[in-house]
């Protein structure tokens, strides 16, 4: 199966066949109440990929942020540093991983206004992110 035809048939598909039986839907995680979202529409797994890890309701992150960071977005390396020592997880598996596969091609190729607002928008999560450690270390 194509990474298409698996969106379409896995993501989109369940979402229909949830639909269809009357399983009330939402998003797991959603920005669009932030004003800066209302604006400038930007994929939150991209964006705030730290606070919705730390929140709990999104307990992965996406590989495309890992390996291919079509928007550049910086400090990409934080994504160790939110995986607690008891969990069990071991970070190597995801270096392992992203070591056995390459980036892909871009489909896209995002403007330089697109990349800053990328950043920005990061950098901002990125600074909540450092103040709520610091915060929680301070207790």
């Amino acid at each position: 199966m194509s990474r298409d035809e698996i969106i379409w048939h896995g993501e989109l598909g369940l979402s229909v066949a949830l639909k269809a039986a009357n399983i009330p839907l939402h998003a797991a995680w959603s920005d669009l109440n932030a004003p800066m979202a209302r604006f400038f529409p930007a994929n939150p797994m991209h964006t705030h990929w730290r606070e919705m890890v730390q929140s709990g309701t999104v307990p992965f992150l996406k590989q495309e942020v890992l390996r291919d960071n079509p928007f550049r977005v910086p400090h990409l390396a934080d994504w160790r540093a939110l995986i607690p020592a008891e969990s069990g997880f071991n970070p190597e598996w995801i270096d392992t991983y992203l070591s056995q596969h390459p980036p892909r091609p871009l489909s896209f190729h995002p403007t330089w206004k697109g990349r800053a607002l990328y950043g920005f928008i990061n950098q901002l999560d990125r600074l909540k992110w450092q103040k709520d450690r610091r915060q929680g270390a301070a207790r």
